[in-house]
Order: C-alpha cells, then sequence, then structure tokens
C-alpha cells in the first residue's frame, strides 16, 4: 500500500510517497516529471514511518544542520 503526505519547507510545499518499508518519492510542487509515473491523486495521506523519518531529517536539514540519512 502507498502512502503520501506533504512537507512544507522554506522551498514550497515537498510530496512524500512511501510504502510501508521505503520512502519512494520526494517532488517539490510545480517541478518537472512531478510525481513521477505515480497517480498521487489515488493515494491516501498517511504519515507512514519512512515518511515520518524523512520528515524528521528535512526538518533537521532545513534548521541548517548536516543530518545523516542513514540514522534518521
Amino acid at each position: 500500500m502507498l502512502h503520501k503526505t506533504t512537507y512544507e519547507s522554506p522551498l514550497g510545499d515537498i510530496t512524500l510517497l512511501s510504502d510501508e518499508v521505503y520512502l519512494l518519492g520526494l517532488w517539490i510542487k510545480g517541478q518537472k516529471n512531478y510525481g513521477s509515473n505515480y497517480n498521487l491523486e489515488t493515494i491516501k495521506q498517511i504519515e507512514s514511518k519512512p515518511i515520518h523519518l524523512a520528515k524528521i531529517w528535512l526538518e533537521q536539514y532545513f534548521a541548517g544542520n548536516n543530518p545523516d540519512p542513514i540514522t534518521a
């Protein structure tokens, strides 16, 4: 099952997509190839564990830190 959520960043809204285990995509609204080959309109807004961890990493990154993507 696929999950998505939106993260509000200084660059604009970022859409994150995952399954239960992996982060599958991350797109800034309006970018070329937004959503890749996924139909984002049909995917439910649920914050899965991979999305939760990615949002923690993004918070740290935009706070000016250099977060480790492996331990996030």
